[in-house]
């Protein structure tokens, strides 16, 4: 079902205040929010409900903060105007006439759309050493390869149409992982469901189908540190 899977994804980027959320994203998750609040508060009469209700809300908190930020950034705003709604009437009414608001088209300041959908159109590349962007493997079986990324992006994964294949049962490596494509003029990563998870160097794990933009240099790992790769410039 579309809104649980928003509520997935919110709770996943559960302190993500970077980048930015679809309109559904937003208010789907703010539809199970109030609806849960609603029915807790309408049991709240017994103490242990209301105790739930408090939890809950104190739970919640963080997440709701975090897709209202990037929500904004989503309309083009920084995640600052978010304090306007302490101001009584007014800033509510404004607060909720932008969160309505179409997101902007292409990328802006704060990342790539999250209504942009990669391309799926991958062809396997064999590892080479001319010039341009490229990925190269700093650990595991793959270690010291260098693939070149190309137009069309790469896969990585144990698939046969993989660009970067691993080998059949290779530990915390899904058949297809993750992808390294050019979306506009930005270059993003994005994890394709797998079982082991994407993850950045710096140990944040990437929520499935979310573009994570990439730099030279930008280093991540598949399921574990053991399979570590960097973007590098050739």
């Amino acid at each position: 079902m579309e809104w649980l899977n928003s509520v997935e994804q919110v709770l996943r980027k559960y302190a993500q205040f970077d980048g930015r959320s679809r309109r559904k994203e937003y208010w789907y998750f703010m539809l199970f929010y109030y609806c849960v609040v609603l029915g807790f508060s309408l049991l709240s009469m017994v103490s242990v409900w209301f105790i739930l209700l408090q939890l809950f809300t104190l739970a919640m908190l963080i997440p709701s903060l975090a897709v209202t930020v990037r929500r904004l950034h989503d309309i083009g705003r920084s995640g600052a105007w978010i304090l306007i709604g302490v101001v009584p009437v007014f800033g509510w009414v404004i607060l909720v006439i932008w969160l309505c608001q179409e997101g902007t088209p292409g990328d802006n300041m704060y990342g790539p759309s999250p209504l942009q959908s990669p391309s799926n159109n991958y062809v396997p590349v064999t590892p080479i050493s001319s010039r341009g962007l490229a990925v190269k493997c700093l650990s595991g079986v793959l270690r010291g390869q260098t693939y070149r990324i190309g137009n069309a992006g790469i896969v990585l994964g144990r698939g046969p149409s993989c660009g970067i294949r691993f080998p059949d049962g290779a530990p915390g490596i899904s058949i297809q992982h993750c992808r390294i494509q050019m979306q506009g003029s930005r270059l993003v990563l994005v994890d394709m469901n797998s079982r082991y998870g994407t993850w950045m160097e710096n140990g944040k794990k990437l929520p499935p189908q979310y573009p994570e933009l990439l730099n030279v240099g930008s280093r991540f790992y598949l399921g574990s540190q053991a399979n570590m790769f960097q973007i590098v410039y050739m």
